[in-house]
Formats: C-alpha cells, sequence, structure tokens
C-alpha cells in the first residue's frame, strides 16, 4: 500500500487499526479490543489512549 504522508510504499506491519475522533486525533484499537463484547471494546481502546467517552448501546 502507498502512503501518501510517507510518500513510499508501507507494508501490513505498518498499518494499524483505529477510529477517528474530534479534532483531528486517532484512537488506536488493537486486536484484543476486538474480541469482546463492544463496550468492553471501547472501554479498552479509550483507557489506552487516556481519552473518555459517552455511549449509549442499542
Amino acid at each position: 500500500m502507498f502512503c501518501k504522508i510517507k510518500e513510499r510504499q508501507i507494508g501490513a506491519e505498518e498499518i494499524g487499526k483505529g477510529d477517528e475522533a474530534p479534532r483531528d486525533t486517532i484512537i488506536a484499537i488493537a486486536d484484543e479490543d476486538l474480541a469482546g463484547l463492544p463496550y468492553t471494546r471501547l472501554r479498552r481502546a479509550l483507557e489506552r489512549n487516556s481519552k473518555a467517552a459517552v455511549a449509549r448501546l442499542a
């Protein structure tokens, strides 16, 4: 995959998962966050990044 920011090819090991938050902030999401319930994944990602959120689960 070509990275426009680094202007070079990058490998899969350089690509991470994340969710964009307000103000151009990206919250990293680890593979273990994708294994649990939605609330658990959200809580772990927020804790790891020292963030807080208000959410409503349907």
